[in-house]
């Protein structure tokens, strides 16, 4: 029994579902017609936010804080091969967004976070791509949100236009990128403020 913060079908076996729950961890199984299903705790802890990428075979998932986990073989491994701590002086969200970066087939995602430089306060998108088999890379967008006086809180890439990226804050600005995330321009500021 689990309160789940996500849950999330496996792209390429649909009856494969991954879980990120309170205090029962990341969890995996397959759905049955028979009832209930019984998934197993992969690992434990908080687990949240849950994406795809690679052509829907790799997982990404992230722990309060902002500590984000690379999977290649997510029904097989038991933990991360690779992770990235989002550093911030100042992350209010407690398990900040992820969201796949704008190539499917691509093992990267953009994280809401502070900075790739500890000492900063801004509050930046990362991406983060896994590369040569082995590590985490970060890259920081330009574009600084803390300038609203907030942390990024929901993001999103139109699935019609991938140059079109959206982001609200935890004091309810909304913005819009028009360029792929370089850019972006505010367009609405009585959202709501949670995250």
């Amino acid at each position: 029994v689990s309160q789940y913060y996500d849950v999330r079908t496996y792209p390429t076996d649909p009856y494969y579902v991954f879980a990120g729950s309170q205090d029962q961890g990341q969890q995996r199984g397959y759905l049955t017609n028979e009832g209930a299903s019984e998934l197993e705790q992969n690992i434990s802890g908080d687990y949240g936010h849950i994406e795809f990428t690679g052509n829907g075979k790799s997982l990404w998932s992230v722990y309060p804080g902002g500590s984000i986990g690379y999977y290649s073989n997510p029904k097989t491994q038991e933990g991360p091969i690779a992770d990235y701590e989002i550093k911030s002086n100042n992350e209010t969200v407690w398990i900040p967004p992820i969201m796949p970066g704008p190539d499917p087939s691509k093992n990267i995602i953009i994280a809401a976070g502070g900075s790739i430089n500890e000492s900063s306060n801004g509050s930046h998108l990362i991406q983060l791509e896994y590369i040569n088999n082995e590590k985490l890379a970060a890259t920081e967008l330009p574009f600084n949100f803390a300038v609203s006086g907030g942390q990024i809180s929901a993001m999103a890439i139109d699935h019609f236009d991938q140059n079109k990226w959206y982001v609200a804050t935890t004091n309810g600005h909304f913005y819009r990128s028009v360029n792929g995330g370089q850019n972006f321009t505010r367009t609405a500021t009585m959202l709501s403020e949670s995250h």
